[in-house]
């Protein structure tokens, strides 16, 4: 996985996966864990929206 570069008090992170263009982000909810989700975009600027 490539760093996120994100301020660390968000709540949530970007980052991309080894071998994929597109943008994951993550993030946690109380009582459910660590979440993942595909942003489907390959787009920095679009993933940030």
């Amino acid at each position: 996985m490539r760093p996120p570069g994100n301020v660390p008090d968000e709540r949530f992170q970007l980052f991309q996966r080894k071998g994929s263009a597109k943008w994951q982000m993550r993030f946690s909810i109380r009582g459910q864990g660590q979440l993942k989700r595909s942003l489907d975009t390959d787009d920095l600027r679009e993933a940030q929206l």
